[in-house]
C-alpha cells in the first residue's frame, strides 16, 4: 500500500510516468472549507502544461482570465473618480472566490463587459471608461454612461496583436467616471490574458 501511494505521489509531481498510453493523471484532494470548495490537480499530460482545479476556477500555464465586479450598490460612482473594482464571488457565499488583478507582463488578448444593470445617472449622461489602473479607457474606451446597457459589450483587446494590451506593472482594474455622477449600475469585466516570459 505505501509502495503504491508513492507511485502516486511521484506521478503526480511529474518525475515517474504512468505505464502504458499516454501519461495522465487526476487527483482529488477533497473539500477544504465549509463552502465546499473542492481542490484538485489534474494533469493532461505530464511532459506539457497542467491544469489546476479549484472548485469553480482554473487556470492553465497559458491562458489566464480575471472577473472584475462594478456594482454601484458598493462601490458608488462619484463624479470624476478611479474606482477600483472588485473580486467577484462565484456563488452566494460570503467567499470571495476571484481576485480583480493584473501582473505585470501579462498581455490583455480580450475584455468583455457583461453589463447586468445599466449605467444611471441623475438627469444627465456622462463618460465612462474602464482601465487596467494603468491608462485610462485602456480596456473600454470612454462612452456616454447612457451606452453601458445590459448585455455583452466588447472592450479595446479584441484578440488581435494591434488591439492587445500589455501590463507593465501589477495593477487592479478600474471604472473611471465622468463629470457627472452615477446612480446605478452593475457590469463585470471579463478579462483574458497571456503571460510573457520577458517580465
Amino acid at each position: 500500500m505505501k509502495k503504491f501511494l508513492l507511485r502516486i505521489l511521484l506521478t503526480a509531481m511529474g518525475l515517474l510516468s504512468v505505464a502504458g498510453g499516454s501519461p495522465a493523471f487526476a487527483l482529488d484532494l477533497g473539500r477544504v472549507d465549509s463552502d465546499g470548495l473542492a481542490v484538485s490537480l489534474d494533469h493532461g499530460n505530464m511532459s506539457v502544461f497542467g491544469r489546476y482545479n479549484f472548485g469553480t476556477l482554473w487556470e492553465t500555464n497559458d491562458v489566464h482570465a480575471v472577473r472584475c465586479t462594478y456594482d454601484f450598490a458598493t462601490l458608488g460612482g462619484a463624479a470624476l473618480a478611479a474606482v477600483n473594482l472588485q473580486g467577484s464571488t462565484i456563488y452566494s457565499g460570503s467567499k470571495t472566490l476571484s481576485t480583480c488583478k493584473l501582473p505585470k507582463g501579462a498581455v490583455v488578448t480580450s475584455v468583455f463587459l457583461d453589463v447586468i444593470t445599466s449605467l444611471a445617472v441623475g438627469s444627465t449622461t456622462t463618460a465612462v471608461s474602464v482601465s487596467s489602473g494603468l491608462s485610462v479607457g485602456d480596456l473600454y474606451a470612454a462612452v456616454a454612461s447612457s451606452s453601458v446597457t445590459a448585455g455583452i459589450l466588447a472592450g479595446v483587446p479584441v484578440g488581435t496583436a494591434a488591439s492587445a494590451l500589455k501590463i507593465t506593472a501589477d495593477s487592479t482594474p478600474q471604472i473611471n467616471t465622468g463629470a457627472w455622477p452615477l446612480t446605478g449600475g452593475k457590469f463585470y469585466v471579463l478579462i483574458q490574458y497571456l503571460m510573457s516570459q520577458t517580465l
